[in-house]
């Protein structure tokens, strides 16, 4: 009989981070479960690799969702943020309890339970540290994506079973690319729309990003931008965000990097450039895979992990908070002049580990 391996995560929303994550953990696994189905839940068809049994499972608890479940002998929460509290308190709830409630039953029926390359943000309320901390208990193996995940849960109380890993995102393999000289990747989200319901919230940062694009292209007029999509599923889509600061520039040289379904491509398309300002998790993670001169922006305590571990310097980050119109337009300036300045000091093959090791 056929084992069935059951993966819950964010697949098939037209998000590249986890587009990235998927291949990865897929093809990390294919040869110790040559013979297995991987039941993944997706609302459509992701990238895959193409010598892997997948079966694709709406993501929507139905009889299908939990008979899909039932059958599997291995429960896997892919990699990602899952655990987190900002944002829609009500949306929050529903989540965490869902991933409790499906590691549960995965503990009763006798699953073996990995947590996969996953990021763990220190909760701020008693319910959300209560669903997190019970269901990261239940676990066989949890690998964490950084060493702030790591401390979040031994403040909790989970220090078994814990290992320290990466972003699955980190072991996808691709062809490198030759840099363009004077192309600037940029990446940005509409964070206040998406987590606050105020879209209103994200004009500070379309001005912020239209000042240090223009500023960008002012120092030399050979150089070039790309507005990089890495989500291209409204209403949490880049490419709105990106087309607002596109036309308010209305500059030849600057173009918009549609969401590319295979994440390979964009990782490669990521190491054109010659240097990079990232708001999306992903898109810092693409660019220092490709050791790139990088501006990080933190909106989220995921992107702080990121520059923490892989020493990124102090001025590489910027929060949030600090955009005020003029902050990104400085540092830009200085990424031009200066840009081994914003280079992380641990080389992605430093901090790589051997992909997590499952037991069958």
């Amino acid at each position: 009989m056929t084992q069935e391996i059951f993966v819950l995560g964010y697949y098939g929303w037209k998000n590249t981070g986890d587009d990235a994550m998927l291949y990865s953990l897929l093809e990390g696994l294919k040869e110790v479960f040559s013979d297995s189905r991987f039941n993944i839940t997706a609302a459509s068809w992701p990238s895959t690799p193409a010598d892997v049994n997948v079966n694709l499972i709406p993501p929507r608890v139905n009889p299908n969702f939990i008979k899909a479940l039932l059958r599997s002998s291995i429960f896997i929460l892919g990699g990602g943020t899952h655990f987190f509290d900002y944002g829609n308190t009500f949306k929050r709830i529903i989540r965490l309890t869902q991933i409790l409630l499906l590691t549960l039953i995965s503990k009763i029926t006798g699953k073996d339970i990995y947590f996969m390359g996953v990021g763990v943000e220190p909760p701020s309320h008693v319910w959300s540290k209560f669903i997190i901390k019970n269901t990261c208990a239940m676990a066989t193996k949890i690998f964490v994506r950084d060493s702030i995940s790591m401390k979040v849960l031994g403040k909790m109380g989970i220090e078994e079973n814990v290992e320290l890993s990466q972003d699955l995102a980190f072991f996808l393999e691709y062809e490198k690319s030759v840099k363009t000289k004077g192309l600037l990747g940029v990446s940005v989200m509409p964070y206040h729309e998406i987590y606050m319901g105020d879209e209103s919230g994200d004009e500070i940062i379309i001005k912020e990003f239209t000042r240090a694009i223009r500023e960008w292209l002012e120092i030399n007029p050979n150089n070039s931008v790309k507005l990089f999509v890495f989500n291209g599923k409204p209403p949490n889509d880049d490419e709105r965000i990106s087309r607002k600061i596109l036309n308010i520039l209305d500059d030849e040289r600057v173009q918009i990097e549609p969401y590319n379904k295979d994440p390979q491509e964009t990782l490669r398309k990521v190491g054109s450039c010659e240097a990079f300002v990232a708001m999306k998790f992903h898109a810092a993670l693409f660019a220092y895979l490709n050791d790139l001169p990088t501006i990080i922006v933190e909106y989220a305590l995921k992107n702080r992990a990121l520059a923490h571990d892989a020493r990124f310097p102090k001025g590489s980050l910027i929060r949030l908070e600090e955009l005020d119109g003029k902050r990104l337009k400085k540092t830009i300036r200085d990424l031009h002049m200066n840009p081994d300045n914003y280079k992380a000091k641990v080389k992605p093959s430093d901090l790589r580990v051997s992909f997590p090791a499952l037991i069958r």
